[in-house]
């Protein structure tokens, strides 16, 4: 009777076992989860921020060529007011 009750208790251990390593598991597969949707939103998150500092560079172009182009547009009008051209 006693070896019974031995194999009886070492088979509640093991159950407990299995059950502390399935929830365990459970929570890893949650946690790994949710770092998948965290990757997720921080590339989303990085490609608008890569596309608005596009934005901005291109734009900055613009202005710089356009300050560029009016600044030599204003120093020629200016000497062929003065009549040095």
């Amino acid at each position: 009777m006693g070896g019974y009750q031995s194999e009886a208790k070492a088979i509640n251990v093991m159950s407990m076992c299995i059950t502390e390593f399935n929830d365990s598991r459970t929570y890893i597969l949650l946690f790994q989860s949710y770092d998948v949707f965290r990757e997720i939103e921080m590339r989303n998150v990085n490609e608008k921020t890569n596309t608005l500092i596009a934005r901005f560079g291109i734009a900055s172009l613009l202005v710089c060529l356009s300050a560029a182009v009016w600044q030599i547009w204003h120093i020629q009008s200016f000497f062929k007011n003065k009549k040095l051209i």
